[in-house]
């Protein structure tokens, strides 16, 4: 709130110049919030519970790597309509130890991504390289049908140009164009080599 000017905020939420400024000086967070000690999340009233709430973690993944990589379960109002409602979509991805999920980017101008690491760690969120912990993330997108394409993969947008094309574009001989070409119909979820 800090960003608006208290007469911004003191129209936008019908309060005194006063509330405003307080407003504004009260939060302690920038983009990532973390709750205090002794404060937490009230929970969605029982009654609106099976509307509003849907568990992400024991829904059946979209894209399953089994013994190598991770899982991917991604939310749309199709399954969750409340999700819709919001203008929502979501993604949860799991990755294995040393897993990689080949680079997304969102197509739609409009939309954001927001990303949030659940549990273990890693490097490049963008393209979730997972630690020796592996790696869970949540992620909202502000589009509930996102357009989201892939940089390697089954989807690769470089997959559906010619290996001239993409040899010219990369810049890179015939020899790695052709070896990158052969590459792109894999799998999502990828893992690095053995050592």
């Amino acid at each position: 709130m800090a960003g608006f000017s208290p007469e911004f905020v003191s129209r936008a939420y019908n309060t005194s110049t006063d509330d405003a400024n307080k407003l504004a000086k009260s939060q302690t967070g920038v983009l990532i919030v973390k709750l205090q000690g002794g404060k937490s999340v009230t929970k969605p009233d029982e009654d609106n519970t099976d509307r509003m709430v849907y568990n992400i973690d024991d829904a059946s993944p979209d894209i399953v790597v089994k013994n190598i990589g991770g899982q991917v379960t991604t939310l749309t109002e199709e399954k969750f309509p409340f999700i819709g409602q919001l203008e929502l979509s979501a993604n949860l991805v799991k990755l294995d130890a040393k897993a990689m999920y080949s680079p997304v980017y969102i197509a739609d101008i409009a939309a954001v991504q927001v990303i949030y690491v659940v549990k273990g760690g890693g490097l490049f969120v963008e393209a979730r390289l997972a630690s020796g912990d592996g790696l869970e993330c949540f992620s909202m997108i502000t589009s509930k049908q996102p357009v989201l394409k892939e940089l390697a993969g089954k989807a690769s947008v470089w997959d559906a140009l010619s290996p001239a094309i993409l040899e010219a574009s990369l810049n890179v001989s015939a020899d790695l164009g052709e070896l990158l070409k052969s590459n792109m119909g894999k799998t999502t979820i990828l893992v690095p080599p053995p050592n």
